[in-house]
């Protein structure tokens, strides 16, 4: 059987996290749509380490790594999206997930999407609802 879990991001993991965001193909739905510099990724670890030592009551990030079969197959993350311009989003927290484009198509989005939800609910129980911002052009997760 496929063992699926969600571990704290490490700095170890940075050369995996970078191999995975580099690839065009794994960001072309992430954010800006580019891919990842090694700052990038130093940076993003870097600011997980951070969030993580922080209380649930201040924390607003929680990034995970996904591992499948002991390998670290992508990140996935919920946060709370903070920019006062575009008000439906302010202070609601959302996904973001990577995922290697050797994972995928095998079911890891929804079982890591599952495990995120129970990690939602324990850091913050008082909120009812995690969002994503999909584009148009995704049609994966437009079903999912």
């Amino acid at each position: 059987m496929n063992k699926i879990s969600l571990e704290e991001i490490e700095p170890k993991d940075l050369y995996r996290i970078y191999e995975i965001t580099s690839n065009p193909e794994v960001m072309k739905y992430v954010g800006n749509g580019k891919p990842w510099t090694k700052e990038n990724v130093y940076n993003f670890i870097k600011y997980s380490l951070i969030e993580k030592k922080q209380n649930n009551s201040k924390r607003t990030h929680y990034s995970y790594k996904i591992i499948y079969n002991n390998d670290l197959a992508g990140i996935i993350e919920f946060h709370l999206f903070n920019e006062l311009k575009n008000k439906n989003y302010h202070n609601k927290y959302f996904i973001t997930r990577f995922i290697d484009t050797k994972y995928q198509k095998k079911g890891l989005g929804y079982l890591s999407m599952q495990l995120l939800k129970k990690e939602f609910y324990i850091h913050k129980s008082q909120n009812d609802k995690l969002y994503s911002l999909v584009r148009k052009s995704n049609e994966p997760m437009k079903k999912f």
